[in-house]
């Protein structure tokens, strides 16, 4: 068995390897066919989004989440923002710089997808990847916030323990990241 999972490991690599290859445009259009593919179906899968997301985003493709903004904005909808949340909560991740104003297009259609669990959980898990990546002060701030009400909203609107629990790592992440931020300052 172990030869077996050694094989699917390294064709996972040569995967990657290819991937890294590929043009931003072309992964950039794949990733909107992908997700105009998720449209389609009736159930999104939200497992094979996020490893998509995590894919492009270590095979070092920047700037993949304008594609998914312009995708999204075409006919925004509850189901597209569960689609692009979930590809972005695999897309975004540690240092990366982020289409800030997608991120704010989450928050400000949270309100309008609380009635759709999953769409309202994707967006929430998306949001908690923001805390890890290079977004600017202000946007970070915004997203505590949301994730702060929201958290506090749980009971409410139903969440799942873990997707609270992603939240409120997050609020504590942002929290001593913008500390840590305020003390080298104090220190320059």
């Amino acid at each position: 068995m172990s030869d077996q999972i050694l094989k699917l490991l390294r064709f996972f690599k040569r995967d990657v390897a290819e991937l890294r290859q590929a043009s931003t445009a072309e992964v950039a259009d794949t990733a909107a066919e992908l997700l105009e593919q998720q449209d389609r179906e009736k159930f999104v899968d939200v497992d094979m989004l996020i490893s998509a997301g995590r894919k492009f985003r270590i095979t070092d493709h920047r700037s993949i989440d304008v594609a998914v903004e312009t995708w999204l904005l075409q006919r925004p909808s509850c189901k597209r923002f569960d689609i692009a949340s979930s590809f972005l909560a695999g897309y975004w991740g540690p240092n990366l710089s982020i289409q800030e104003t997608l991120a704010g297009q989450i928050m400000e259609q949270l309100p309008r997808c609380e009635c759709d669990a999953n769409a309202l959980t994707s967006m929430l898990l998306a949001l908690c990847q923001v805390s890890k990546t290079a977004a600017s002060d202000a946007t970070r701030s915004l997203v505590r916030k949301t994730l702060l009400t929201y958290s506090c909203r749980a009971v409410e609107l139903k969440l799942e323990v873990g997707t609270i629990q992603l939240m409120n790592d997050a609020v504590k992440e942002t929290s001593a990241s913008r500390f840590l931020n305020t003390d080298s300052n104090i220190d320059s």
